[in-house]
């Protein structure tokens, strides 16, 4: 993993079990899920298939027959499992059918996961209570006991550091460094967290980061896989 850094973020994730496995998919990338009209999924709450059916017999206005009820349930369960197939890591998926999704719980959690900056390479989320036991659990899976020699050799290892694509002076004397930075479209929902990530990755890869500048992220391009952002690190020349 020593290309690989470690990402943490805190939101609320739904936490699927797909034929036994369990899986962690941020809430924010997925969007709320397509249940009946007027059934609540709220915070710690679990939501199947059956539990679907039983609100439908139970608390639908108007009242629905069991015949219509398991009817609505299917059709319902279908369009989730839709909804999450995409989503679904290799390691638990794919879901095949509706049936292979048994159940979904919304659980507020710190995440973190290995991921290259630039790359689409990533790990599984590992979820915790907190920021160092999500960070511990995903040590524990995808790390290894190399991995802080590792992070020191590259600290000093200049053919480990990213280059910018492009470095121009301007006539009033300033340097500006710009890289592309191109990042998996399911980290974040918004722009300005992608763009906080962008900047954060090119400052810990580039050449002098820690030497005062001013930093800006572009939205280039995206698509269903990455989004790419232009970094630029504008500074006084000799810094």
């Amino acid at each position: 993993m020593s290309f690989m850094s470690i990402f943490t973020t805190h939101e609320q994730w739904y936490v699927i079990e797909v034929r036994g496995s369990t899986d962690y998919i941020p809430s924010s990338v997925v969007g709320s899920l397509e249940l009946p009209g007027g059934m609540t999924f709220e915070e710690g709450e679990t939501v199947s298939h059956d539990t679907i059916e039983e609100w439908l017999l139970n608390s639908a206005e108007p009242p629905c027959t069991e015949e219509m009820a398991t009817s609505i349930a299917d059709e319902i369960w279908e369009t989730i499992s839709l909804q999450l197939h995409d989503y679904v890591s290799e390691g638990c998926g794919p879901i095949r059918k509706p049936d292979d999704l048994e159940s979904i719980t919304l659980k507020t959690a710190w995440g973190a996961r290995y991921s290259a900056p630039g790359y689409l390479d990533c790990t599984d989320w590992c979820l915790g209570e907190t920021e160092d036991e999500a960070v511990a659990k995903c040590k524990e899976l995808y790390g290894s006991d190399d991995d802080e020699e590792d992070e020191e050799d590259d600290t000093n290892d200049d053919s480990d550091i990213r280059q910018w694509d492009s470095i121009s002076e301007t006539d009033d004397g300033l340097l500006v460094c710009s890289v592309e930075i191109s990042l998996p479209s399911d980290l974040f929902e918004d722009d300005d967290r992608f763009a906080d990530y962008a900047i954060e990755s090119a400052r810990e890869s580039a050449p002098d980061y820690c030497v005062p500048a001013e930093w800006s992220a572009e939205r280039l391009k995206g698509n269903p896989s990455e989004i790419t952002f232009l970094v630029t690190r504008t500074s006084r020349k000799g810094n």
